[in-house]
């Protein structure tokens, strides 16, 4: 358990550093449409 609680900052920063570049592409050279839209909706 202890592991797990050590572990999840740095998951969290590995997501960031994946998603930044992609989240980058979608936003300046992706095609307006339905999938950009979807890609950009806020996860809530």
């Amino acid at each position: 358990m202890f592991f797990v609680m050590l572990l999840k900052p740095f998951l969290l920063l590995g997501f960031l550093v994946i998603g930044y570049p992609i989240t980058y592409y979608v936003r300046h050279k992706m095609k307006d449409g339905r999938l950009k839209r979807l890609l950009l909706r806020k996860i809530s």
